[in-house]
């Protein structure tokens, strides 16, 4: 029974270390919730915005993008030519406007979204706006001297504990998770404290 404990202990944390730094069934929530049509508007990277009503996730031969929608006409962008998304669209649990931003970066590029704007931006991987009220990403994180710095912890099972720990190690705090009232305020502090 023991040795069936620490099999499955370790395969958790394995599979949240090799699975892009979040945990593994992160991956799951697109599936049961699936993600709707915005209006809203794309900046491309050559700097041209196009407005219309914008599908996130969309599969193009291969090529992870947006679909957007205008005069009834629908139009595939790689996210390798997209710069920034903005659905006018939220989940007020989570987002202080009226919107939701979404920006692209990485090597790779990968679609952010926008969790809050102060003297840091704090983002997270999952595409939601107000399809799954209050779903966080597991890889919650910052952009600092143009490296992404993720608050995953894989000793923590829940997004509060991750950026509780965050907190502390990053500002020099002794917080405990019950110090804060939401996640939201953990990420305020974040974004507000640089």
């Amino acid at each position: 029974m023991k040795k069936l404990f620490t099999t499955f202990l370790l395969s958790i944390i394995y599979l949240s270390a090799f699975s892009g730094g979040y945990p593994f069934w992160a991956y799951f929530h697109s599936y049961y919730h699936p993600l709707k049509r915005h209006d809203g508007f794309i900046v491309t990277k050559n700097t041209d915005t196009l407005k219309g009503i914008i599908k996130l996730e969309v599969l193009n031969q291969k090529q992870n993008g947006i679909l957007i929608t205008q005069k009834g006409e629908n139009k595939f962008y790689s996210l390798s030519d997209i710069k920034f998304v903005r659905l006018f669209s939220k989940d007020s649990s989570l987002i202080k406007t009226e919107y939701t931003d979404f920006e692209v970066f990485g090597i790779k590029p990968k679609l952010w979204r926008v969790l809050a704007k102060d003297k840091i931006t704090v983002y997270d991987e999952l595409h939601y706006t107000d399809e799954y009220i209050g779903a966080l990403g597991g890889q919650i994180s910052i952009i600092e001297n143009d490296k992404l710095i993720s608050s995953f912890n894989p000793w923590c099972l829940t997004n509060k504990g991750n950026l509780t720990s965050f907190v502390n190690k990053r500002y020099h705090k002794h917080y405990k998770s019950k110090d804060f009232k939401s996640t939201k305020e953990l990420v305020n502090y974040i974004a507000a404290n640089g």
